[in-house]
């Protein structure tokens, strides 16, 4: 959050946001996963693939939690949901959203 930690934040609550505006990673999941979102380390696939599995069966899971800036989205919560919304190819999400404001 280093980068937004001087910004003000206002809850925005959940909203369905377009997958294709989430660009980016408010933490270090930035090493985690590439800039398409898919896990580059080991543990980080085990646990996509138990998302991705829970997604295909319909199986209910919390928003992901982001952070909106100029019409962007950056996760910080719910990179392996994002991966496997992706992957699934899904167009949208739910996400609990703080909106940036200031500069």
């Amino acid at each position: 959050v280093a980068p937004f930690a001087r910004l003000g934040r206002q809850p925005l609550g959940e909203r369905v946001v377009a997958l294709r505006d989430i660009v980016g990673t408010v933490d270090r999941a930035g090493k985690v996963f590439d800039r398409d979102f898919r896990p580059t380390r080991q543990r980080a696939r085990d646990r996509f693939q138990g998302v991705f599995v829970a997604m295909v069966r319909g199986e209910p899971l919390p928003p992901v939690e982001l952070y909106r800036w100029h019409g962007r989205y950056y996760v910080s919560d719910g990179h392996h949901r994002v991966a496997a919304a992706r992957a699934l190819g899904m167009d949208y999400l739910a996400g609990e959203v703080i909106d940036l404001v200031g500069r």
